[in-house]
């Protein structure tokens, strides 16, 4: 095709592209009224209508004022003794009783800059075992400790050690939790399992007989989620940084899951493995099988993981 024709045919796409980008300019003051509200309406009727996204709320109202002498002095109590000492214990939040410890993790040896472009969202699974070194792996280089910081503090004896993950988070807080439900993995019965990163190792949440079936946690659309090893379920626990970052802290939240998510995306495909973010999630369906509250611990995201079919 030379370069005359494929330029014709580019300006013709214009007109569609032009339309479907600015339909939602035009404003309407019966957005409240409509049977069936998509989206747009809200975007159309946003002068008008009381009914506005809620994230357009929260960008409104989310922001941090660091002059504030109670933000200042929140944050301080992070870096006094009771702080740092929450900080250096993250262990004593894990129930290490009739949990699974995993293998050490192995270094993956690809190519960083080939991890990652070769990702790609994979949407066709077929059933295969994973090993468990390969789940031990995929988790330590999620979320894992990876180092150890020492801090010494003059009105305290011993050095305290702040363990370091393959994460970043605001504060170093980790409000973000790793479940995954698993399928047809060796060692290791199917389930719904918790991460603990400090000891790396896992315990059973909720029995395979026990879950909701998983084609109910989300809107799959073509995917067939019954051959998939993983469904990662992103839990952020809102008191663990709102004491610290107030409304910020949730933004952070939604940060940390995003990095998560990049890490289980690249080290999955690294191992060979496919993966997909899912979106369409059932919140409350999901959080019931976590057995989570759903009021100060939430459902933020999901990630599937398996080996991949032919399309």
């Amino acid at each position: 095709m030379d370069t005359t024709t494929s330029e014709s045919i580019r300006i013709k796409k214009i007109p569609q592209i032009y339309h479907f980008n600015t339909q939602y300019i035009g404003l309407s003051q019966y957005c409240d009224s409509v049977v069936v509200k998509m989206h747009s309406n809200t975007i159309n009727g946003g002068i008008f209508s009381k009914n506005r996204f809620s994230s357009e709320e929260y960008l409104l109202n989310f922001s941090m004022n660091n002059k504030y002498v109670g933000n200042r002095m929140t944050a301080g109590e992070f870096y006094q003794s009771g702080g740092l000492l929450t900080l250096s214990e993250k262990s004593l939040g894990e129930d290490l009783e009739n949990s699974i410890k995993l293998p050490k993790p192995k270094k993956i040896r690809v190519n960083l800059s080939d991890a990652i472009i070769n990702r790609r969202s994979v949407r066709c699974y077929k059933d295969e075992k994973m090993s468990l070194q390969n789940l031990s792996n995929l988790l330590f280089y999620t979320q894992g400790v990876s180092a150890i910081d020492k801090v010494k503090l003059d009105y305290y004896e011993d050095e305290l050690k702040l363990t370091l993950r393959n994460t970043s988070s605001g504060g170093g807080l980790y409000p973000v939790t790793l479940y995954f439900s698993a399928r047809n993995i060796d060692k290791i019965e199917d389930g719904i399992y918790e991460y603990y990163p400090e000891s790396h190792s896992i315990k059973l949440v909720a029995k395979r007989e026990t879950m909701s079936d998983v084609n109910s946690y989300a809107d799959f659309a073509m995917i067939d989620v019954s051959n998939v090893n993983l469904i990662f379920f992103y839990v952020y626990n809102l008191l663990v940084n709102s004491r610290k970052y107030g409304n910020i802290g949730a933004a952070f939240g939604f940060l940390e899951a995003g990095q998560l998510s990049q890490n289980i995306q690249l080290v999955s495909s690294s191992l060979g493995y496919g993966v997909c973010d899912i979106g369409g999630y059932v919140k409350h369906i999901v959080e019931k099988d976590l057995n989570i509250d759903g009021l100060n611990k939430h459902l933020i995201h999901m990630t599937i993981v398996g080996t991949e079919g032919e399309k």
